[in-house]
């Protein structure tokens, strides 16, 4: 009787013990919620090389979770594994360092995080005191806010069934399960461009292209209030053409764009732009005499510019100007009184001036 007391003892104990492990196991596997991704790269026109998908703790800004994969085709292109919690998730294209002269920062946390461009090592005659970026590259983006991952989510995530249904999802339109919130995402275009129109008078006695310098424009995009910030910096291009009025070849407009992160603060007005910090748009012509002589224009654009948001997430900033002074009349180059003489850039590049490093 004893023995069979012992044996069966020992029967439970290890049963009980059976059971323990398994639950165990059980925990293990279902820690974590299986999030599907799938990207439509087609509305901002953005083909990425990799993505990045950032979670933060929405009781607090914190980052939780950091996400990476390669770009693909597939109906699904990821698979996320969350933990249960409240998120603000922020999808963008590329990894934080790989976009063109942008580098996503300080992403310890959502009320932070930011785009930063890339400062400039080298201008063309610098205005003093300015600070030079970069033309930077393309940053899309979305936010998915409030999403939550349930303690049911976890579970029945990681079922087969369920993923063979998501699987046969075509669009937004099929979407029923709060799981699925990170599927179908459109991403916009987060920075600006801005398109340059200047009516010249005497616009024959200039070489091209001009030499452009866009001041008090923004270094930064901010995510959380999807504005830019209110550091003012400049930035400058030589890529313009003219365009004559007629014939005659004598008066035009010198066009161009400028992809830049935008004006100061909303990036749709410029009611965030200081009084003391007016939008300059400072032209300078190298004319076409022997000497090459430089005529520098500067202009407040601060209440000329207008504002339009394209179809991409772009922010169009859209300038047309007539300056009322015509460019000096000069004697062309070894040319014997015939004008419309063109430098290239690599003229311009020749009196380039280094920045020293801050």
């Amino acid at each position: 009787m004893r023995k069979l007391t012992i044996l069966s003892f020992v029967m439970l104990l290890g049963l009980l013990m059976s059971a323990c492990h398994r639950q165990q196991l059980e925990d293990w596997y279902y820690i974590r919620a299986s999030i599907p991704i799938s990207v439509d790269w087609s509305v901002c026109g953005v083909d990425p090389q990799n993505v990045s998908v950032l979670f933060f703790n929405e009781s607090d800004g914190s980052i939780a979770l950091q996400h990476f994969y390669e770009n693909n085709t597939s109906k699904i292109q990821s698979y996320v594994e969350v933990p249960v919690g409240k998120y603000t998730v922020v999808l963008f294209n590329e990894l934080p360092g790989q976009i063109k002269n942008v580098s996503v920062s300080n992403r310890d946390n959502f009320n932070t995080i930011d785009a930063v461009g890339k400062k400039a090592t080298s201008v063309t005659l610098p205005i003093a005191g300015d600070t030079y970026l970069t033309e930077p590259g393309e940053l899309v983006s979305v936010i998915v806010e409030h999403f939550e991952v349930t303690s049911d989510m976890v579970y029945y995530t990681n079922e087969p069934f369920w993923l063979d249904m998501i699987s046969l999802h075509e669009s937004k339109d099929d979407i029923t399960d709060d799981a699925e919130a990170l599927m179908f995402l459109v991403p916009l275009n987060d920075l600006s461009l801005f398109e340059m129109k200047l009516h010249i008078l005497g616009l024959n006695n200039s070489r091209m292209p001009a030499l452009v310098n866009l001041r008090n424009m923004a270094e930064t995009y901010e995510f959380k209030d999807r504005k830019d910030g209110m550091s003012p910096v400049t930035y400058q291009s030589t890529n313009n053409t003219r365009t004559y009025d007629n014939d005659e070849k004598k008066n035009g407009i010198v066009s161009g764009n400028i992809s830049v992160f935008g004006v100061l603060g909303d990036q749709m007005s410029v009611s965030d732009q200081p009084a003391g910090t007016p939008i300059m748009l400072d032209v300078r012509f190298m004319l076409v005499d022997e000497e090459r002589t430089i005529v520098n224009r500067a202009y407040d654009i601060t209440d000329k510019i207008t504002f339009k948001k394209l179809d991409n997430g772009i922010t169009l900033i859209s300038l047309y100007l007539e300056d009322p002074e015509p460019l000096p009349d000069v004697i062309p180059e070894g040319s014997g009184g015939e004008s419309g003489f063109d430098t290239s850039v690599e003229d311009w590049d020749v009196i380039d001036v280094p920045l020293v490093a801050e």
